[in-house]
């Protein structure tokens, strides 16, 4: 289970992590900067073509000029580099030299593009530095502090400064500013009268503001760079990874549960226990893998049990023909007497005719129980057929009276069979009724037009069949009370032959109480064109 289980959870979080993964070959990065690239390069492309013209007009000595003329009129930054200060990725960059535009990704993004043959490239932003981005979004900020400030004597600075920190989520505090170590840039601004910040190590910013009445400096403190805390998104990832495996796990471990139940009742099934079952949960997602693997069983219990049955009752039923062919071989050799050599004769004579009328059922039984064999459908007239049946059988048990019925039109009575499977059906219908009837068989033919069945009722007044038996009568070799049987009349195949054959039509037959008192066997199939 653990290997499947982490087999599934590779597949899963694989892919995830390299998605997530900010890396160069993280396919999302790739994909956003292609789509951004074509974009970017498609809006400016006539910029740089304008750029180019202006600067062609002009000796290469004053381009750098002319390019901080113009970069105040644009609203992202413009810069001319020279080769020596491209990055050693973008100097390698194959479509640079040729003059297109390349897109960088990078923070803050730009495009560069050479100035024809020259050793210049331009180099235009299309987002804003992140200095920008600090400066613009706090002078607003700023300048409303140094306002609120500026009325404030030095003394009052402190108690109105501590007044301002109930508003805002950071500190504010004064500072002196002979305190402060200041690099060029920084007492530059000052300087200036503008402001300058300072990043700590983590995502944060300090802001360092003159004020206009003091030499002091307003300092604002710990001011978050991102809303993204690092922690707090590893938290989340790994919560997030946690919450998904939990989910995996309570999923795999009842399917491995299940499968492993199967693989259970797979292995005793072929050891030889032919009742074990797979007991698995109808809702489970091998549910249906398990109900296949139960009817196989079932199936093959019951073709093992009935091929047991089959060899006992085969057995059983050559025992007698082969004991009384070698009682009769036996008296040949000591019999003098030429009639009763010719009575032995004629006893194993019988016995063979016996053992030949079992094995040709037999072999009828095993055709009609072979559903892989196409059955030989053609049109035939099934009423024609059954009066044909009935005259054969009639002339056998003369002392029988049937009575012959049918409710057929003339465009129902024709219909796809296989002619040979059916006129053995009718028989062996035809023949146990009147072997059990007394002295009257009713024979009914109709159809179904609800079903579109075609439905025999063959029904006697004999002594009728239990309840327990209706559908043992029906086995191979089974016969009511083994009488017939005992009598040598039979193997009990008749109307094992007739379900198979009913089967074999798509159809069924049964047994229950006939209005004459004994038995009605029902024969149903389908109407075929």
């Amino acid at each position: 289970m653990f290997r499947s289980f982490l087999g599934l959870w590779l597949l899963i979080f694989g892919p995830l992590f390299l998605l997530l993964y900010p890396g160069t070959m993280n396919p999302i990065g790739r994909f956003n900067e292609h789509i951004e690239a074509s974009r970017y390069s498609s809006i400016h492309q006539g910029t740089f073509h304008l750029l180019e013209q202006a600067l062609n007009q002009l000796p290469e000595a004053q381009w750098s000029k002319a390019i901080a003329d113009m970069a105040a009129e644009f609203g992202f930054d413009i810069n001319l580099l020279s080769s020596g200060e491209l990055s050693a990725s973008q100097g390698s960059a194959t479509g640079l030299h040729d003059g297109e535009i390349v897109f960088v990704n990078a923070e803050p993004e730009y495009l560069l593009k050479r100035l024809g043959t020259s050793d210049s490239y331009l180099q235009l932003f299309v987002d804003f530095r992140e200095e920008e981005k600090i400066r613009r979004g706090a002078q607003g900020t700023v300048f409303l502090l140094q306002q609120r400030l500026s009325g404030v004597s030095p003394a009052a600075l402190p108690s109105a400064v501590e007044a301002l920190n109930a508003a805002f989520p950071y500190k504010l505090r004064i500072q002196p500013r002979d305190r402060l170590i200041l690099n060029p840039t920084e007492q530059k601004h000052l300087n200036e009268g503008a402001f300058f910040w300072r990043r700590d190590a983590g995502q944060t910013v300090s802001f360092y503001i003159p004020l206009t009445h003091t030499s002091d400096i307003l300092l604002a403190e710990l001011i978050p760079l991102s809303s993204v805390d690092g922690y707090v998104v590893l938290l989340l990832i790994l919560m997030f990874v946690v919450v998904i495996s939990a989910c995996m796990f309570f999923w795999v471990y009842p399917l491995w549960r299940e499968l492993h139940k199967l693989a259970a009742a797979t292995l005793h099934f072929g050891q030889g226990d032919l009742t074990v079952r797979a007991e698995v949960a109808k809702i489970s997602v091998v549910g249906n893998l398990s109900r296949t693997f139960n009817r196989m069983a079932e199936r093959t219990e019951s073709l093992l049990r009935s091929q047991k049955t089959l060899t006992d009752a085969i057995a059983h039923d050559l025992r007698t023909p082969l004991y009384r062919m070698r009682f009769a071989t036996e008296m040949l050799a000591t019999e003098g007497s030429q009639d009763m050599q010719q009575k032995y004769l004629s006893s194993i004579g019988k016995s063979v005719d016996d053992i030949d009328h079992l094995l040709n059922q037999l072999l009828i039984l095993s055709r009609y129980s072979d559903h892989q064999l196409p059955a030989q459908y053609s049109m035939h007239n099934v009423e024609v057929l059954l009066n044909d049946e009935v005259e054969a059988v009639a002339q056998s048990y003369p002392a029988i009276v049937c009575e012959r019925q049918s409710t057929l039109t003339s465009a129902q009575q024709i219909t796809a069979i296989d002619p040979n499977a059916m006129r053995r059906a009718m028989s062996n219908l035809l023949v146990n009724a009147c072997k059990f009837a007394s002295d009257r068989v009713a024979i009914n033919l109709r159809f179904d037009e609800a079903r579109g069945d075609y439905i025999l009722l063959i029904e006697d007044d004999g002594p009728g069949i239990a309840e327990d038996e209706k559908e043992r009568i029906f086995q191979p070799f089974e016969q009511l009370s083994n009488t017939a049987r005992v009598g040598g009349a039979g193997h009990g195949l008749g109307l094992a032959i007739v379900r198979q054959i009913a089967q074999w039509h798509g159809g069924r037959v049964y047994a229950e109480d006939a209005d004459l008192g004994g038995a009605r066997l029902i024969f149903s199939w389908p109407m075929r064109q």
